[in-house]
């Protein structure tokens, strides 16, 4: 059978009898233009903050539960295996449970290298 588990061939199978075999890539342009490099490159001089999150800063929580340094993250594996690890069987996929005993808090940490 053609069709098995995964992300991306039910997609081009779908893709397939809705518009048929994709057509071939465009050319490359002739030439592509370097941007300037900004001498301030914060968000704010950007212009890449929204207004409604300069109203209401979203984030603050996010900053506020996560150390984001390798010393956090020794702590919260430390703190995982003291207090969440023995229920985390059971309990990592109910939503019926706080966030801090059901999950390892420790995706982040994982996602940019601070813990392996």
């Amino acid at each position: 059978e053609k069709y098995f588990f995964g992300t991306l061939m039910p997609f081009v199978h779908a893709a397939e009898k809705c518009g048929g075999k994709p057509g071939a890539p465009a050319p490359a342009p002739p030439s592509a233009p370097i941007a300037e490099t900004p001498t301030d490159s914060s968000l704010d001089a950007l212009g890449l903050i929204p207004a409604s999150d300069v109203k209401l800063d979203w984030s603050s929580g996010i900053r506020n539960e996560w150390d984001v340094s390798e010393a956090g993250a020794a702590e919260a594996w430390a703190q995982f295996r003291r207090v969440g690890l023995a229920p985390y069987e059971d309990g990592h996929g109910r939503s019926d449970l706080t966030h801090k005993s059901s999950t390892s808090v420790l995706s982040p940490y994982l996602r940019f290298r601070q813990i392996s």
